[in-house]
């Protein structure tokens, strides 16, 4: 059975605090609504205030240039809240196997010069092609493959990630949710798998995916087989996994909801 549906809460979050992360789930806006530049920065204050961020690696993993966002205002606001507290910030472009993307492109893409308009921020490629840039963080056997996939597959499966988000104290997830043809809806986890993944376990959840069809498994908005093997694979990161999701307006970018909290939370609240 692929849907398995989030019962809605008030205020759009299960408002669960996962142990570690010291952070409750919150959602501002909502359908056809339009989240402020202001309000965007009340949330991400507020919320990060709840995190002991201070000294700490910080690690922000966002979206390459195939996802819609309004990622220059993100990253202003992100920078802003985040310089002058963590002891060391990173962001990591979630290229999954895409092609790495040119200084210029990633300029383009983030609003200027990272260098100049970011300072203290380096923003890199996933680097998913060097074996030195992936650590692993363990192995999901064939046995609990083939439960999570509901019997599609049955391989053990090493997880390895780029070691920014594997060596950060917290590893902070930034980007849009859309209707996705592999996993059902896209964003939170995944952007940790397979943004910032190895080539063979992004193979395996896209295989599973495939067996599904993109017609019967696109749009579901529970945690589908390949949300479940993605989750799985992201459980074994050690860094505390927060995310700030968003439901974008389709051809304009504007924000009309916002959630931060575990990427688990915030990508069910966006979704």
């Amino acid at each position: 059975m692929l849907r398995r549906e989030i019962p809605p809460v008030a205020g759009g979050c299960r408002g669960l605090i996962t142990l570690g992360s010291m952070i409750s789930c919150e959602t501002i806006g909502g359908p056809h609504q339009q989240v402020s530049e202001e309000a965007l920065d009340d949330l991400v204050g507020r919320k990060l205030g709840e995190v002991p961020l201070d000294g700490k690696k910080v690690t922000l993993v966002i979206p390459d240039g195939t996802r819609s966002c309004p990622l220059p205002l993100l990253l202003r606001t992100l920078h802003r809240h985040l310089i002058g507290r963590a002891g060391e910030l990173t962001a990591i472009i979630a290229l999954g196997t895409h092609s790495y993307m040119e200084p210029d492109e990633i300029a383009r893409m983030v609003g200027g010069d990272p260098g100049e308009i970011y300072p203290g921020m380096p923003i890199l490629n996933h680097e998913w092609a060097d074996p030195d840039q992936l650590i692993q963080v363990g192995t999901i056997p064939a046995s609990r493959i083939d439960e999570l996939s509901e019997g599609r597959m049955h391989k053990d499966a090493p997880i390895r990630i780029n070691r920014h988000v594997v060596e950060a104290d917290y590893a902070l997830v930034v980007g849009p949710v859309f209707p996705h043809e592999v996993v059902g809806i896209s964003g939170g986890n995944k952007y940790f798998i397979p943004g910032t993944a190895s080539e063979e376990f992004i193979d395996m959840t896209h295989w599973v995916g495939a067996l599904i069809t993109s017609y019967k498994i696109i749009g579901t908005t529970g945690i589908t087989p390949v949300r479940a093997m993605i989750n799985e694979g992201a459980a074994l990161i050690p860094a505390t996994r927060l995310a700030l999701c968003l439901v974008v307006q389709s051809g304009s970018g504007e924000i009309e909801a916002a959630s931060l909290g575990t990427s688990e939370d915030a990508w069910a609240a966006a979704a």
